[in-house]
C-alpha cells in the first residue's frame, strides 16, 4: 500500500530499520501521518474511510475473506458468498469493485487467477470481522473450503496431478494451520479435522516436511480419539513419516494400529498399503521374516484388485529387504520392477522417484556406478519438480559417493555437507541403508584432505542455497553418465 509505505518511511527519521520492523505489527496505532485532513492522520483512519465507502455486501465479503492467510480463488469466494447468503451472481462484481478501490489484489498469472489482500487491509478487515457477527461463519466457510479441496487432493495426489497438489499444500499451509486451530476449539468439528488430514495423507507423504506433518497428525489424534477409517489413514501416514524420521518404535506402533483399524473397518486396500509400508520399517530393523510376510499380504491385495501402485509399494518393500540382507542383484531386480510399475504417464511421480533413489544406491553397491549416476540424475529431476528437497539431498549424497570413488574428495565433502544440511531442515536423518557407504566416503575424504581442509570443504556449502548445489549436482551426474557412455562405446565388450 503506497500510503502505508510513505507513512512508514517518514519514521526512518527517528527510527532505524530494526525498530521500524519491530513496530509494524502495531501499524494502526503508530503510523500517524501529518496530513491536513482527519482522513490522513493515521493508516487506521484511512482504512476506516475506505471501508465506509463500501456497501454492506462488499464489506461483509471483504472482512470474511480476511481469514485467508494468503491468496484464494473465485471458487473459494463463491463458497464464502453462499455461507454469508450473498447472491453468488454478484460475486464477480463485488471482487471487481474491491479491486477498483485498491482493497484487493488480483494475481492473473495463476491458473485460475487468485486474489489476495494487502497486509494492512487484511489485518484491518480481520479486526472488523472480530467485532461483527460473521466471524464464525467465515471461519466455518474457510475450513469447509479447505476440506472440499482436500477431497480433490485425496483423489488426485497419487497421479500425474501430484505436483499441483503439492504446490497447493505448500501455498495453503498457513491457511490449513489456521483452519485446524479454529476447528480444534469446536468439538463438533474434531472428526472433520481427522478427515481433512486423512485426505491429505499422500500429500504429506510426498511433501518431505516431516516436522509439520507430525505436528498436524499428533494434534488430530488428541482431538478425535475414537476409531474411524480416517484415523486409520492417519496412523498409516504417521507410520511412514516416523520411519523417515528414524523413530522406529513410534513408526511400528502407528503401522500396527493403522493396519488393525483398517481391517476392522473392512478396508483391505488401506491395510495392504500399510503392510507394504510397514515392511520398509521392519526391513531397516532387520526383522526380515515379518517384513516378507507383510509384503506377501500386500501383493495378495494388489493381485486381487489389479493395483499396480500397491504392487510397486510391495516390490519396493521386498527390494529393501534384499538390500538390507546384502542381496544386491535381487534388490536391483525388485526395485527396478517397482519403478517400472509406476513409470507411466498416469503413475505417481513420487513413488517412482523414491524407488529410483533406492535403486541407484543398490546399483552402486552392485558395482554399477554408471547405472547409479543415470538413476540418480533422473531421480533428482523428479524430486526438484516436486520441491522435495529431502529427495534432492539423497541425490546429492549419491553424487558425493560417486565423487569419492573417483577420488574427488573435495567435491565429495561439499556434497555431503549440503545433503546433511537439507536433512536437518526437513527433520529426516540418513536412513540406515545408506550408512555404510556414507561413512566410508566421508572417512576417505577426511583422510585424504586432512581435518582442516575437510572442514573448509564442508563449510563452503552452508553459505549457498541448496538450489545452487542442485544445479552443480546435476552437471556432475550428467558428466558421470557421459563419461560412462564414452567408456562403454570405446570398450563395447568390457575387455
Amino acid at each position: 500500500m503506497p500510503f502505508a509505505i510513505e507513512l512508514a518511511a517518514v519514521r526512518l527519521r527517528v527510527l532505524d530499520p530494526a525498530q521500524l520492523l519491530e513496530r509494524l505489527n502495531e501499524r494502526f496505532g503508530w503510523l500517524a501521518g501529518n496530513g491536513r485532513t482527519e482522513r490522513h492522520q493515521t493508516l487506521g483512519l484511512l482504512l476506516a474511510w475506505s471501508f465506509s465507502l463500501l456497501d454492506d455486501e462488499e464489506r461483509r465479503l471483504l472482512c470474511a475473506l480476511s481469514v485467508f492467510a494468503g491468496s484464494w480463488t473465485l471458487d473459494a469466494t463463491l463458497d464464502f458468498a453462499r455461507m454469508l447468503e450473498i447472491d453468488t451472481t454478484r460475486v464477480v462484481d463485488l471482487l471487481s469493485g474491491l479491486a477498483d478501490k485498491s482493497l484487493l489484489v488480483i494475481e492473473p498469472d495463476h491458473d485460475p487467477p487468485r486474489y489476495r489482500l494487502l497486509d494492512s487491509v487484511r489485518l484491518y478487515a480481520r479486526l472488523r470481522l472480530s467485532e461483527g457477527r460473521d466471524e464464525d461463519i467465515a471461519r466455518g466457510a474457510h475450513f469447509a473450503h479447505l476440506h472440499k479441496s482436500s477431497l480433490l487432493a485425496d483423489a488426485q495426489a497419487r497421479s500425474a496431478r501430484q505436483h499441483h497438489w503439492l504446490e497447493w499444500m505448500q501455498r495453503m499451509t498457513p491457511d490449513i494451520e489456521s483452519a485446524l486451530a479454529y476447528a480444534s476449539g469446536q468439538p463438533e468439528m474434531h472428526a472433520a479435522v481427522l478427515n481433512l488430514l486423512g485426505n491429505l495423507t499422500w500429500c504429506m507423504r510426498t511433501s518431505g516436511d516431516y516436522r509439520r506433518s507430525t505436528r498436524w497428525l499428533d494434534a488430530a489424534f488428541a482431538l478425535a480419539p475414537a476409531e474411524s477409517i480416517d484415523r486409520a489413514r492417519c496412523h498409516v501416514i504417521a507410520g511412514i513419516i516416523a520411519h523417515h524420521r528414524g523413530e522406529h518404535p513410534r513408526s511400528a506402533n502407528h503401522f500396527r494400529t493403522g493396519i488393525d483399524m483398517a481391517r476392522r473397518f473392512t478396508e483391505p486396500r488401506l491395510a495392504g498399503i500399510g503392510c507394504a509400508m510397514f515392511a520398509f520399517e521392519l526391513a531397516l530393523c532387520n526383522r526380515f521374516e515379518e517384513a516378507h510376510a507383510l509384503v506377501a499380504d500386500a501383493l495378495a491385495e494388489a493381485r486381487e484388485h489389479d493395483d499396480s501402485w500397491l504392487r510397486s509399494l510391495a516390490f519396493l518393500g521386498r527390494g529393501l529387504i534384499h538390500a538390507r540382507r546384502g542381496e544386491r542383484r535381487d534388490a536391483v531386480a525388485d526395485l527396478a520392477t517397482a519403478a517400472a510399475l509406476v513409470d507411466r504417464p498416469e503413475g505417481e511421480p513420487f513413488q517412482l522417484a523414491y524407488t529410483l533413489i533406492n535403486l541407484g544406491l543398490q546399483q552402486l553397491e552392485a558395482d554399477l556406478p554408471g547405472d547409479a549416476a543415470r538413476t540418480w540424475l533422473r531421480t533428482q529431476l523428479c524430486m526438484e519438480h516436486l520441491w522435495h528437497w529431502r529427495g534432492v539431498a539423497g541425490c546429492i549424497e549419491g553424487a558425493a559417493y560417486l565423487a569419492g570413488l573417483r577420488g574427488d574428495h573435495v567435491c565429495a565433502a561439499r556434497f555431503l555437507a549440503t545433503a546433511a544440511h537439507a536433512r536437518e531442515q526437513t527433520g529426516a536423518p540418513l536412513l540406515e541403508q545408506w550408512h555404510t557407504r556414507h561413512a566410508a566416503i566421508e572417512q576417505a575424504a577426511r583422510d585424504a584432505l586432512g581435518a582442516e581442509a575437510f572442514a573448509a570443504a564442508q563449510s563452503e556449502p552452508k553459505t549457498r542455497r541448496i538450489e545452487e548445489i542442485a544445479v552443480e549436482t546435476r552437471d556432475f551426474l550428467l558428466g558421470h553418465v557421459e563419461a560412462d557412455q564414452l567408456a562403454s562405446a570405446n570398450n563395447p565388450r568390457g575387455s
